[in-house]
C-alpha cells in the first residue's frame, strides 16, 4: 500500500505533467517529470562510462587495451613528465551527449534538482578511491557564487557525503582570487589562471587526512591540481579527485 506522502507526490506529478508538458532536451519526445529533469530515459541511458584502461594517476583513458597488461601502474606521459599534486583522479563518464546536457542544465539553467541523479553517478566510483576521511568541493569565487546562486560541485559533494556518512567541509577550501573562466583558455593558460587562486582557511581540519575533492568536469585538470597543491601544503595526507565527466 502506498503511503500518504507517496500518493500526494504521485498526484502532484500527474497534475504537473498535464499542466506543464515537458520534452526531452536532446530528442524532443514528450516526457514526464522525473529524476532526470529534461531528459528521457532513452537519452539518459546513452551515457558513456569510463570503464576501460586508464592512467592510474590522472585517469586519462589509454588508447590500447593492452596499455596496462605488463605494468598495471604505468602512468601516462604527462604524469611521468610532470606528476600532478593529487594522488589519483577518477571520472565517471565521458563529457558527451546526455551527461554534457545534464551538467549544462545543472550549472547554467539552475536545475539544482540534478544534484541527486548526478550525485548518484559519482557514487558508482567512490569505492575505487579507497579509504578517505573528508570531502571537499572545488569552490567558486564569491562573485561567481552570487551570479550562479549555488556551487554545483558543492551540491554534488553533499550527495556523496550523505551517502557515505563522511564529513563535508563546506567552506574550508575557498577561492580567494577572481579568475577568468577556464573554458576560454588553453592548457598552459588554465594553469597560470588558477595559480594561487585557492586557500585553506583551517589547515588543522585537513592535516594528516585523506581528502576527496569533488568537481563536475575534468578538462585539463589545472583547477583540481591547484586545489590539491594547496591542500597538500596545508598538510593533507593525500588528495583524490572525483569528477562526473572528463573531456577526452
Amino acid at each position: 500500500m502506498l503511503k500518504k506522502g507517496a500518493v500526494v507526490s504521485s498526484v502532484f506529478t500527474y497534475i504537473a505533467d498535464l499542466l506543464f508538458p515537458l520534452s526531452c532536451k536532446m530528442c524532443g519526445i514528450s516526457i514526464r517529470m522525473g529524476e532526470t529533469p529534461g531528459l528521457c530515459e532513452s537519452c539518459w541511458s546513452t551515457i558513456q562510462f569510463l570503464d576501460g584502461p586508464c592512467c592510474p594517476r590522472c585517469g586519462k583513458p589509454f588508447a590500447s587495451e593492452a596499455a596496462l597488461s605488463y605494468s598495471p601502474n604505468h602512468q601516462c606521459g604527462d604524469c611521468r613528465e610532470k606528476p600532478p599534486y593529487y594522488d589519483r583522479a577518477i571520472s565517471v563518464a565521458h563529457y558527451d551527449k546526455a551527461l554534457a546536457e545534464a551538467i549544462h542544465l545543472f550549472k547554467y539553467s539552475k536545475k539544482t534538482q540534478w544534484s541527486r541523479p548526478l550525485g548518484r553517478l559519482l557514487l558508482k566510483r567512490v569505492s575505487d578511491l579507497g579509504k578517505f576521511d573528508v570531502i571537499l568541493a572545488v569552490p567558486l569565487h564569491p562573485k561567481r557564487l552570487r551570479q550562479r546562486e549555488f556551487n554545483q560541485s558543492l551540491l554534488l559533494a553533499r550527495e556523496v557525503s550523505l551517502e557515505t556518512g563522511l564529513p563535508l567541509q563546506v567552506d574550508n577550501l575557498c577561492r580567494v582570487r577572481w579568475t577568468q573562466p577556464q573554458i576560454e583558455l588553453n592548457g598552459e593558460e588554465r594553469r597560470k589562471n588558477v595559480r594561487r587562486a585557492f586557500e585553506v582557511k583551517r589547515p588543522d581540519q585537513v592535516e594528516d587526512r585523506c581528502v576527496v575533492l569533488i568537481d563536475d568536469v575534468f578538462t585539463t585538470g589545472a583547477t583540481v591540481n591547484e586545489c590539491a597543491r594547496i591542500l597538500k601544503r596545508a598538510g593533507a595526507k593525500s588528495v583524490a579527485v572525483l569528477t562526473l565527466a572528463r573531456m577526452v
